[in-house]
C-alpha cells in the first residue's frame, strides 16, 4: 500500500484556515438563525395563544348557556350530524 502524505507545512495552515472559516460560518448562522427563529417562535406562540383563548371562550359560553338557560350550544352548532 502506498499512502501519500504531504509533509508541506502549508497544509497545516490550510487546515487551520478551513477550521477558522467553519467557526466563523457557524457563528454567523447562529446570529442569523437566532433572529429568524425568535420571530418564528413569537408568531407561533401568538397564534397558539389566540386559538387557546377562542377555545376557552367557546367552552365557557357553552357551560354558562347550559347551566343558566339549559341551551346546548354544541347541538345547536353541529345539530344531529354528530350522532351517526
Amino acid at each position: 500500500m502506498n499512502a501519500y502524505r504531504s509533509t508541506e507545512p502549508s497544509n497545516y495552515w490550510i487546515t487551520a484556515l478551513k477550521i477558522c472559516i467553519l467557526i466563523v460560518a457557524l457563528l454567523l448562522s447562529i446570529f442569523v438563525l437566532g433572529k429568524v427563529f425568535f420571530w418564528l417562535l413569537a408568531l407561533v406562540f401568538a397564534i397558539v395563544k389566540v386559538v387557546a383563548f377562542i377555545a376557552l371562550v367557546v367552552i365557557v359560553a357553552h357551560l354558562l348557556l347550559k347551566l343558566l338557560f339549559g341551551f346546548d350550544l354544541y347541538h345547536f352548532v353541529f345539530g344531529n350530524r354528530s350522532r351517526r
